[in-house]
């Protein structure tokens, strides 16, 4: 009984020190992990209900705009896949892909940069809820596969590493 509660507490403990990691991310890391479990699947239709899962994604311009038109290098496969097993590309064909990054999108928050380092190295701004915003307190670096937290530039710990 005693051993049960102590790790019970010791994992709170640790609960509390784990970085937070983004929904609308892991969303559409669910998305293409499904997505790509179901086209490497013996079935028939598969490739049919992968469709309709990216179809479904599809139908938000948002979603689009952040998870296709700018899309992880799987986004490639993923749509050569779904035209060899459906032979059927959506009317409008499939969004035209700039590929940064690869999956997963979801990943812990570490490490902090400055607003301005993460201006110059191109990241995604997200707010507190992971979504993307204009100015928030997390930057998503797809190309390394990274959350920052941002810190303000005149940062007493941002000049002790010697960044910005």
């Amino acid at each position: 009984m005693k051993r049960t509660a102590l790790f019970l507490l010791l994992a709170a403990l640790i609960g509390l020190f784990l970085s937070p990691v983004p929904k609308p991310l892991a969303a559409f890391d669910a998305v293409f992990f499904t997505a790509i479990a179901l086209l490497e699947m013996e079935r028939e239709d598969a490739p049919w209900i992968a469709r309709d899962i990216l179809e479904d994604l599809r139908r938000s311009s948002r979603a689009t705009l952040l998870a296709l038109r700018t899309a992880p290098k799987e986004y490639l496969w993923i749509v050569e896949a779904l035209e060899e097993g459906t032979k059927m590309p959506p009317v409008g064909g499939w969004p035209e892909a700039v590929i940064r990054g690869k999956l997963p999108f979801a990943r812990q928050v570490s490490f902090a940069v400055s607003e301005t380092h993460a201006i110059m190295r191109e990241m995604q701004f997200l707010n507190a809820a992971g979504q993307p915003a204009p100015n928030g307190p997390y930057a998503w670096d797809r190309d390394r596969g990274r959350i920052y937290r941002v810190i303000c530039s005149n940062n007493r710990y941002i000049r002790i590493l010697g960044r910005d």
